[in-house]
């Protein structure tokens, strides 16, 4: 079954279903005495947590270091082709163009229309 063939009711369903897992795992801040309740005995029956990566920072050094301005990377601007995108598919052949009958053939060869040979 796909998300999509879910009626809403199967849906809200499934999304509590899932936020008490997150929640009652650790996933997510347990708020209700159940979540609770559920993340200490999954806590008490999986003693080994996953180990934290390394942080290069602590968090008294991210806050002594203090706000630091947050500034956008300019975006790349885009490159346009000449031509059409369909040129880009075509093999390179030096730089040169394609001549119109290598055209005309590629046409055919991509409408099913081309010369099969008969080996």
């Amino acid at each position: 079954m796909t998300p999509h063939d879910l009626t809403e009711d199967e849906e809200q369903k499934f999304s509590n279903k899932l936020e008490f897992f997150l929640r009652s795992t650790g996933r997510l801040f347990p708020i209700t005495p159940a979540q609770v309740e559920a993340f200490e005995e999954y806590i008490a029956n999986h003693p080994d947590p996953a180990p934290l990566p390394d942080f290069k920072y602590s968090a008294e050094e991210i806050l002594k270091r203090g706000y630091i301005e947050y500034s956008p990377k300019t975006p790349q601007p885009k490159i346009e082709y000449p031509g059409n995108i369909s040129d880009m598919k075509m093999a390179a052949r030096n730089s040169k163009g394609l001549s119109p009958e290598i055209l005309r053939r590629m046409q055919e060869d991509q409408d099913g229309k081309g010369v099969k040979s008969e080996e």
